[in-house]
């Protein structure tokens, strides 16, 4: 069940798709939303492309520089980078697809979902 979240997972980085641009959201909700998205990552890790592993880590490797987060969801973004380690280790023995800014994927997704 949780793979079906996978290609739905780059729209899941973007911060102002997911939660808006509201400060109460950003404020009250922000860790509540790293918390669950990076329980779903590392549930999700070992069925990740390199680029979605890329990008996973761009975006919690952010949130670790983010002083208005709490010290606990800095340290819950550390251990996730570590844990997608052995992800890297694995999946780039099979790299064959090349890295793509995780920029531009948010992008292609906000655009996708304004479409669709």
């Amino acid at each position: 069940m949780r793979t079906k979240f996978i290609p739905i997972l780059p729209r899941l980085f973007n911060e102002g798709l997911l939660m808006g641009t509201g400060f109460t959201v950003n404020d009250h909700m922000r860790q509540i939303v790293y918390s669950m998205l990076a329980d779903l990552v590392h549930h999700l890790r070992v069925h990740l492309s390199y680029n979605l592993l890329c990008c996973s880590v761009y975006t919690f490797s952010k949130s670790i520089h983010d002083q208005s987060l709490p010290p606990y969801v800095q340290a819950m973004c550390c251990k996730l980078i570590m844990n997608l380690i052995d992800s890297f280790i694995a999946t780039e023995k099979n790299h064959t697809e090349q890295p793509v800014s995780c920029k531009n994927s948010t992008k292609r997704g906000e655009n996708r979902l304004e479409k669709g």
